[in-house]
């Protein structure tokens, strides 16, 4: 009686398996096999093989899930309706050029915040309400605050006529105009924002609207 677990081999069956193991030596020899491998060894190579020699399945084009979209620019108006920008973008229509600005093909906007205006009276010697109730005036001091066509205006001429001192080379370096810092950069359609923290005001004699761009 065999132990448990314990498989025992017929005399038959070694028989059997001896043979064939002398028939693969033979064979080896015969061909110049490198080496003798059991029938067990060959059995899983030939298996192996026979798995690797499938053809690696094609994925058409038209199955793969398609690239996301690049996110677009939000038109000044969308910029405009953030909290911030409340004044501006009341400023920009009351004295008629926001649409001005949309029919530029490029345009950098130096972008007050809501807190420029509050401070007005302190930074530029114009109270809001006045600033606010003069559209002449409004309109004057914020087109000092435009310019067209910033990669070709070199002199940082605004639509005001007046020449911004700007700190910066160009437009991507930008750090502040008049000595007021840039807070912040964004790219919107055909332009330019540059988020500033104080109104700019230009020259005395430049404080004439102009219907010129």
């Amino acid at each position: 009686m065999s132990a448990p677990g314990l498989h025992l081999v017929s005399s038959s069956e070694r028989t059997r398996r001896a043979i064939a193991a002398v028939a693969v030596v033979s064979i080896c020899l015969a061909t110049g096999c490198a080496s003798v491998r059991s029938i067990d060894d060959a059995t899983s190579a030939e298996a192996a093989a026979a798995a690797g020699s499938a053809e690696t399945p094609i994925v058409a084009a038209s199955t793969l899930p398609a690239a996301p979209p690049a996110p677009s620019l939000p038109a000044l108006s969308e910029l405009l309706a953030q909290d911030r920008f409340v004044a501006l973008g009341v400023a920009l229509e009351l004295s008629g050029l926001l649409d001005v600005v949309d029919g530029l093909d490029d345009f950098l906007l130096f972008a007050p915040i809501d807190a420029a205006f509050a401070s007005s009276g302190a930074d530029i010697g114009v109270e809001y309400p006045t600033l606010m109730n003069d559209t002449r005036l409004l309109e004057a001091v914020l087109r000092y605050h435009i310019v067209a066509d910033p990669s070709t205006n070199e002199s940082w001429r605004t639509l005001n006529g007046a020449t911004l001192d700007v700190a910066g080379p160009d437009l991507d370096t930008i750090e502040g105009a008049d000595g007021v810092d840039v807070l912040d950069r964004i790219s919107v359609q055909h332009g330019t924002v540059l988020v500033i923290s104080h109104l700019l005001y230009p020259a005395t004699e430049s404080l004439v609207s102009s219907p010129e761009l």
